[in-house]
């Protein structure tokens, strides 16, 4: 097994077309455009990031590749209502490689309840602990377990665990 697959990860996803995603933490847009392609031409994506820098990015991607489901929002997920979107609005949010960043983990996963549909799911990619020699330092790392910690405390259950990669666990929880 080799470095995290986007492409890998999201046929593990079972997508739907029409559906509609937000992407906590698109960063470069990686994830968000392959998101956006299986999920086109109904279903709609939302990039949303803290720096405005990279969902310009995205959008320039998505542009030059054809894809009009994709919209990008400015925001804050540390902060209640950060996402901008409407409660229930969502079937499935995305949190790739972003909860290692923060301390505040809670209140991005509980922003992600906020916007998810009842039968949403949340999808969850981080550094595993034990991977060694790429990644963020050890200390800011978190376990598959640690997560669903979390994330139960919150109300979320673990639907299941996926392949995300030799240096990445992943996770998909329901509400």
């Amino acid at each position: 097994m080799e470095f995290i697959h986007p492409e890998e990860i999201i046929k593990q996803l079972d997508l739907k077309p029409g559906i509609k995603i937000a992407d906590f933490g698109s960063g470069s847009g990686v994830f968000t455009i392959l998101l956006a392609k299986a999920i086109a031409p109904e279903g709609k994506i939302y990039a949303l990031d803290v720096l405005k820098e990279t969902l310009d990015v995205i959008q320039t991607k998505a542009k030059s590749e054809g894809l009009f489901n994709v919209e990008t929002i400015w925001a804050n997920l540390e902060a209640k209502g950060g996402s901008k979107l409407p409660d229930d609005s969502q079937d499935l949010v995305m949190i790739a490689n972003v909860l290692f960043q923060s301390t505040m983990k809670s209140n991005i996963l509980s922003e992600a309840k906020r916007i998810l549909s009842p039968a949403g799911k949340l999808a969850v990619i981080d550094w595993r602990p034990d991977a060694k020699g790429v990644g963020p330092e050890e200390g800011y790392r978190l376990s598959p377990q640690e997560c669903v910690k979390i994330a139960s405390e919150l109300g979320f259950k673990l639907d299941k665990e996926f392949v995300a990669g030799a240096y990445h666990w992943g996770l998909i929880l329901t509400k």
